[in-house]
């Protein structure tokens, strides 16, 4: 008798799961993504920033720097072409959801800048390098924070 009734539960409950409609499922996974992405933009500008910070008080060498900004412009290389293409193919059934892809990608591609702006830094720590590096970061810092829904500092 027991085994039939775990038999009926778990039947019930897979059975619960599959309720969903393909449009309730898509926007959970919009959400979700959403949040992953946000969180992804706001550590990769805390990052690049705290590795700047890092080679000018002289704890990261050239090379260290070099390897994260290389690992971090090759990952928004891979997030910028498997949103561009979802734009291409129109996956987005809202505009909303594209807008957003759209502002995410921007501001990866802004990061992406930032980071060859530090590799500059490194190879040459002139004013003018510093200078670019500072609008790009507060360029991006302003697209992070409209993204995220929070005041500019």
């Amino acid at each position: 008798m027991k085994k039939i009734i775990l038999i009926c539960t778990l039947a019930i409950l897979s059975l619960n799961s599959f309720s969903q409609t393909c449009e309730e499922r898509e926007e959970k996974l919009l959400t979700t993504i959403g949040g992953v992405s946000a969180t992804m933009l706001y550590n990769t500008y805390v990052l690049i920033d705290v590795a700047k910070d890092a080679f000018l008080n002289k704890t990261y060498e050239t090379e260290k720097v070099t390897q994260l900004m290389n690992s971090q412009k090759a990952m928004a290389d891979i997030l910028i072409k498997i949103f561009e293409d979802n734009l291409k193919e129109k996956a987005f059934s809202k505009e909303d959801d594209k807008n957003f892809i759209e502002s995410l990608t921007e501001s990866i591609k802004g990061l992406k800048n930032q980071a060859v702006l530090l590799l500059k830094i490194t190879e040459d720590n002139i004013a003018s390098n510093t200078e670019a590096y500072t609008k790009q970061k507060e360029k991006n810092w302003g697209a992070i924070a409209k993204l995220l829904g929070i005041a500019e500092e």
